[in-house]
């Protein structure tokens, strides 16, 4: 209508909102107001709207924080799962990795990375009872396939597969017989008397090997008797040989269980039983060349003589046994008679002296005869 119209305002002025806020922040920092990005450490305003639509002037102490950069070197086995655990890494090489440092911020790592490789090996061993693993940390005791686990120098693992053979103890039973003495056949020991004795030795495998020894130990009789100017070895069922210990040789042809001397001197028999030889004692002989009283009326003609001796005076009813030794006590003849009251012998060999003896139920008679 063109007429006034009188307004009555009641006016409130509110002044703007002051604030102020300290930051810290990694790189960069976009303000509140998403107007601005400081990359710097400073102090900044930014304005923002309140609660009342006026002007919220915020004061900004920035701190801009830079990430930290670290280079390192590592050794590890196989693989190795980088310190943020995003990745794994399976060869040598430089690799980067992005933590976060005790900022908040990003802390790049550059890695250095040596791989070193584990070892499987395969191994067949053969151990007698037990085996302690190469580690040391087991013993087995049974056959069978194991895995034990060492330490290459390099700190890793080396793990082993070891199939073995544990095999078993093996066992026999001798039965021996020895002269004197018996060597057992580890060379260990020796024994002397007749028992039964354990011995061990390694068999194919290497492991032991337990013989049980019934063992028998043979001696010889060397025990030699002096009578009538004769030495008797009273051994049986064995062969001997004299020997002159004076002069440390074999008396030739003296091979009977009885050696008739014809000299002093010492002498001693080698005895072989089954196989089983031993010597006797030297006998010391004084007493050869005193005779013995004879008895009846036996001659010997003639002595001295070319080769043959007529012996008369026998009894007929008598065995009456003739043995003719030579000098060394070598027999050379032996015969008997019976029924007859003479006998003519022809003394074999060349010229020399011998011994003839007659052995008669009466008694033993010597004669020296000499062959021209």
């Amino acid at each position: 209508m063109g007429c006034d119209s009188i307004l009555e305002i009641n006016l409130l002025i509110i002044p703007p909102s002051f604030d102020t806020v300290t930051v810290a922040a990694c790189n960069s920092f976009t303000s509140p107001s998403n107007l601005q990005t400081w990359t710097v450490s400073g102090t900044y305003n930014d304005t923002l709207t309140n609660s009342m639509s006026c002007d919220s002037i915020l004061t900004i102490h920035l701190n801009i924080l830079n990430p930290s950069i670290h280079t390192i070197s590592m050794n590890a086995c196989d693989s190795l799962v980088s310190p943020s655990g995003n990745q794994t890494w399976y060869q040598t090489g430089t690799y980067t990795d992005t933590l976060i440092n005790s900022l908040g911020c990003d802390s790049m790592v550059t890695i250095n990375l040596t791989l070193h490789p584990s070892y499987y090996m395969q191994q067949s061993i053969t151990s007698c009872s037990s085996l302690v693993s190469p580690s040391g940390n087991y013993t087995w005791q049974n056959t069978g396939i194991y895995l034990d686990t060492l330490t290459t120098k390099m700190g890793c693992d080396s793990i082993i597969e070891i199939s073995l053979t544990i095999p078993p103890t093996t066992s026999t039973t001798l039965t021996e017989s020895a002269c004197k003495k018996y060597h057992s056949p580890s060379g260990n020991y020796v024994w002397f008397t007749s028992g039964t004795y354990i011995d061990t030795i390694p068999n194919h495998q290497g492991c032991d090997s337990i013989i049980t020894i019934h063992l028998t130990i043979d001696t010889v009789n060397i025990t030699v008797l002096y009578r009538n100017d004769s030495l008797i070895s009273t051994a049986n069922n064995a062969s001997f040989q004299w020997l002159n210990c004076n002069t440390n040789t074999v008396i030739p042809d003296a091979t009977d269980s009885v050696l008739l001397l014809l000299q002093n001197g010492k002498f001693s028999v080698e005895i072989n039983s089954s196989g089983c030889i031993d010597t006797s004692n030297c006998i010391l002989v004084t007493t050869v060349g005193i005779e013995p009283p004879r008895f009846g009326t036996i001659k010997i003609s003639p002595n001295p003589t070319i080769g043959t001796i007529n012996i008369d005076g026998i009894i007929p009813t008598e065995n009456t046994v003739i043995e003719i030794y030579t000098i060394l006590g070598s027999l050379i003849l032996k015969t008997n008679s019976q029924n007859v009251d003479h006998i003519d012998l022809e003394i074999p060999g060349l010229r020399g002296t011998y011994l003839m003896v007659l052995y008669t139920p009466r008694g033993i008679q010597r004669f020296t005869i000499v062959k021209q």
